[in-house]
């Protein structure tokens, strides 16, 4: 996570104070030196590692005990059954899917990327969206992931059960990929690594190999879909990557020039709905070609960036205290998979969860705090189909934390 974090917003946001990129396209972002900006890098650097390791070290003797409940198998071929009646009555209420869109009408960069906001961030251009259909993401990439890995975990050497792994795993790939974005991919990769990790098989030529495809595969998506030319892709996705510390800068300007957010910018579910939103600010800056026609996105940026906006200084201890939240929570996660205690069906949907939903984890740590945290309901609304599926699976009632003595 932190590598993900130096290399995807802190590097790229060097690069944008020096003037090196977007020079032509976004001239107003060369800021030179600002200390704002660079004290914030400078914290996250420091506090990201140091507030993770604390979080860590302070449940690192914990042994969480979490029993499946029964029949698990049965469980999680309702759920599978659910995502497919789920996905069936979804497709056939959007007015096109992007990715197919793309490769049979031939269609314009331009053309993609306004099929691509209608079905992320421009839904509501469908009409009303049922809220069933607003848990998109949550449901098709997320929860179908994480099945993926629990069925990949807990396959015999029957030659249908491998089968049906891979038509699985087919669809999960369909089911990231549909709208054009290249995030998804990034998120797949990372869920690899970790199921690699945690069962032990993982090497350095593994991380490197599944890297170097990984962005071949990313490679060749972004030439097709943002029509550029295939060797000239890795030049646009790093600049593509560097955009998403754009915002950040943006984020830095607002505050400037209008005075910090405070509760404002934070949604709170059911207390605080409508709230300042930094990223749609920045998108809009950054293009307002878009946003004219009333396609408006969501710009990335840096985590202690987008607290800075709302709480000044004070969001310095806050993102520290965060992570370590989030690193005992991580501590606690890792436990019930490396548990004696808990039954195999246990260990192998934790550990399905634990990687499938591992993008959640960073995009937090990285892009936004309140990825996997909200005031005061804890868990966002976005997460609540995964919450769902989570409980059905697991006695969380039977919840037993044991400190182990050494």
């Amino acid at each position: 996570m932190y590598i993900f974090a130096i290399f995807f917003a802190i590097l790229p946001g060097f690069m944008i104070s020096k003037g090196t990129v977007f020079q032509e396209r976004f001239p107003h972002l060369y800021r030179g030196f600002d200390i704002d900006v660079y004290f914030l890098f400078i914290f996250y650097t420091l506090l990201l590692p140091l507030g993770l390791y604390t979080g860590r070290l302070i449940v690192k003797n914990f042994d969480t005990k979490i029993p499946s409940r029964s029949h698990p198998n049965k469980r999680m071929s309702m759920i599978i059954f659910g995502i497919i009646i789920y996905s069936i009555l979804y497709f056939n209420w959007l007015d096109s899917i992007p990715l197919i869109s793309a490769i049979s009408e031939g269609l314009t960069k331009n053309q993609i990327g306004e099929l691509r906001l209608n079905v992320t961030h421009q839904m509501s251009k469908h009409g009303e969206v049922p809220r069933i259909f607003g848990y998109w993401r949550a449901i098709l990439q997320y929860i179908s992931l994480s099945v993926f890995i629990y069925l990949f975990s807990a396959r015999s050497k029957n030659f249908f059960d491998w089968l049906f792994v891979f038509f699985w795993g087919a669809l999960v790939a369909f089911f990231l990929t549909y709208t054009t974005e290249k995030a998804p991919l990034i998120y797949m990769f990372i869920a690899i690594v970790f199921s690699l990790a945690l069962q032990k098989k993982i090497q350095a030529k593994t991380i490197i190999s599944s890297g170097v495809i990984s962005f071949i595969i990313l490679m060749i998506f972004y030439s097709a879909f943002m029509k550029v030319n295939l060797f000239e892709s890795p030049k646009y996705i790093l600049k593509r990557i560097a955009l998403q510390t754009a915002s950040m800068y943006h984020q830095v300007d607002y505050f400037q020039e209008n005075g910090f957010t405070w509760f404002n910018s934070t949604h709170m579910n059911y207390l605080v709905e409508n709230t300042i939103s930094p990223n749609q600010i920045s998108y809009i800056e950054m293009y307002p070609q878009n946003a004219e026609k009333g396609q408006i996105g969501s710009a990335g940026g840096l985590s202690i960036g987008k607290l800075f906006v709302g709480y000044s200084w004070f969001a310095i201890p806050l993102f520290f205290f965060i992570t370590i939240l989030y690193g005992a929570l991580d501590g606690i996660l890792l436990s019930t998979i490396y548990s004696k205690h808990n039954d195999k069906y246990s260990r192998w949907i934790h550990f399905a969860f634990y990687c499938g939903c591992s993008a959640f984890f960073i995009q937090a740590l990285v892009s936004n705090v309140f990825t996997i945290f909200e005031i005061p309901t804890i868990v966002p609304r976005r997460l609540y189909p995964l919450a769902a599926c989570y409980l059905f699976l697991i006695k969380l009632e039977a919840l037993h934390i044991k400190i182990l003595r050494k």
